[in-house]
């Protein structure tokens, strides 16, 4: 009999943790895009919306797109990265139960009680 492996059900908690990783990476990597095209765009500075945009930004909060999407970024990896190892801990402790209670079962019916059948088929 070959075994087969079931698959690891994720929880409605990690998918939301998940979800929130990717909403800051998402809304980091739009912020830094925003701050390309504002420094790399041949037309007039003063006539874009975005770079107005961006200077009530620098004036609210100090920092350009640039500066805020790579901290937005950073705190979307960080919160992946803390969900992925919080959960993966979890699924290791139950793959661990499992083969510990897989090993205890075959200790209390060692293999010589089991009956073997050798049939041959014509």
């Amino acid at each position: 009999m070959s075994k087969v492996k079931t698959k690891a059900k994720i929880s409605a908690k990690e998918y939301v943790w998940y979800i929130i990783a990717c909403v800051f990476a998402a809304w980091g990597i739009a912020e830094i895009i925003c701050g390309l095209i504002i420094e790399f765009s041949n037309t007039l500075v003063s006539n874009m919306p975005l770079y107005q945009a961006q200077t009530k930004y620098i004036e609210l909060f100090g920092l350009s797109f640039m500066n805020w999407g790579l901290i937005l970024m950073a705190i979307g990896v960080v919160i992946g990265v803390v969900t992925l190892c919080v959960f993966a801990n979890r699924y290791d402790r139950e793959s661990e139960k499992a083969t510990r209670r897989a090993a205890r079962l075959s200790h209390n019916n060692p293999v010589g009680e089991t009956p073997v059948v050798d049939a041959e088929v014509k």
